[in-house]
């Protein structure tokens, strides 16, 4: 019986994508720690399957009933005001500060855990300590550190103090020129997910990175890839047909983060892993193999995951119909202490009526098992003198006003 499960494990390991040893201490920078060290490890008891063909039940989920829910309505002045985007692009929360990035026009502000407003910051320009265009945000509260990409110059990091007061740029060695997605590791590393050759319709003469997922040192930006080789590639960018220039990125991501677990859900790659404490271990396999070669593409990820639940999307990679959002096909719920697996209707019960809502958590850095939401003050106004709340969501709804900042949804899911 121990032979088959480890056949299997080992089967899944190399749908879509293979992982190959590397010889301690080999970086590339010639820099590395022993805390850099990635090891493959199986569960005892295989993967589950998430089977796109598959119709799974629909089950409506009461958020109330399966987590603790938080709202937190942040401070609102003239110099604090956050874009309708700002949790999507960028969300940090600790037991004491919530950091949230401003993408479309890359400010930084720093909340205390009650939302009021602590530090803002915004360095855009082209003179020392300063970035043409901010891409997205990494936090590392012990050091009080803000790790900022610059969008427009992709080889470089800027870090920064909580205050904004600049610290030090991280300069990236090729083929790292691309970084899509970053998060804090530890107290001496950042994660990204590096976006070469595929995310670009020119490519790259050198073509795409195979190693994409590695750690980035805080003091000097030299690379350490992790042990997770690709074979084949594909990013989440979609060209307009008979049009090289008109593009558009659905809102996903492959690398993701709850608490201090990692998941790596590569679209190329049939199994979706977990990277906790220096082990990359498979979590769960994408079926059938090889979605993403598909006519139009099926892309598979994790849009959030916490210890017990993880809630798992497939988007179909093409260009929207006109008047149309990009499209998601299928999204499942996985319960990881029954193995059930769902389509989920996720209802936030504050609401006198029934409220469907779509959580996800990309480029957010929350502690574990925690899942954000943004509710914006209008409509929450709106509802207010309708009646339509009620509970804790009332309460904060009664106090806010229309050029208010949005309101942070935080929910806490239970083990």
């Amino acid at each position: 019986m121990k032979k088959i499960i480890y056949i299997i494990v080992l089967v899944c390991l190399i749908m879509g994508c293979k992982n190959q040893s590397r010889k301690e201490g080999k970086t590339s920078g010639d820099s590395s720690k022993e805390n850099t060290s990635i090891k493959i490890f199986s569960k005892p008891a295989g993967l589950p399957v998430i089977d796109f063909d598959k119709e799974y039940p629909l089950k409506k989920i009461s958020l109330q009933d399966v987590a603790e829910v938080e709202y937190i309505p942040f401070e609102t002045k003239p110099d604090v005001l956050l874009s309708s985007g700002a949790v999507n692009s960028g969300t940090f929360v600790s037991d004491s500060l919530i950091v949230v990035f401003n993408y479309s026009d890359g400010s930084v502000f720093v909340f205390n855990r009650q939302g009021k407003n602590l530090h803002a910051f915004n360095h855009i320009g082209r003179g020392p300590g300063e970035y043409s265009r901010a891409g997205n945000i990494a936090v590392d509260i012990v050091r009080q550190e803000i790790y900022l990409r610059d969008l427009w110059s992709n080889n470089r990091i800027l870090v920064y103090a909580f205050d904004g007061s600049f610290k030090r740029t991280l300069r990236l060695p090729p083929p790292f020129y691309k970084v899509m997605a970053l998060f804090n590791y530890d107290k001496d590393y950042l994660l990204c997910y590096e976006g070469r050759g595929v995310e670009d319709r020119a490519g790259y003469k050198d073509g795409y990175n195979k190693q994409p997922y590695a750690l980035i040192s805080k003091e000097d930006g030299k690379i350490t890839p992790l042990d997770f080789t690709l074979t084949e590639r594909i990013g989440s960018r979609i060209y307009k047909e008979n049009h090289s220039s008109q593009s558009i990125s659905l809102p996903i991501s492959p690398l993701l983060k709850n608490g201090s677990e990692f998941l790596i859900s590569d679209y190329a790659c049939d199994t979706i892993c977990t990277l906790r404490g220096g082990h990359l271990a498979p979590f769960l396999l994408k079926s059938p193999s090889s979605l993403w070669k598909r006519n139009p593409p099926i892309l598979g990820y994790t849009n959030f995951k916490t210890n017990r639940y993880a809630y798992i999307k497939f988007s179909e990679l093409k260009w929207p119909e006109k008047g149309k959002n990009y499209s998601v096909s299928r999204q499942f719920f996985y319960d990881d202490k029954t193995g059930e697996i769902c389509r989920p209707m996720f209802i936030n019960s504050d609401y006198v009526e029934e409220k469907v809502i779509d959580l996800e958590n990309f480029y957010a850095d929350l502690p574990d098992n925690y899942v954000k939401y943004r509710l914006r003050p209008v409509n929450l106004i709106e509802d207010y003198k309708a009646g339509k709340l009620k509970g804790k969501l009332k309460e904060v709804a009664s106090r806010l006003d229309e050029e208010a900042n949005f309101v942070l949804m935080l929910i806490k899911f239970k083990e």
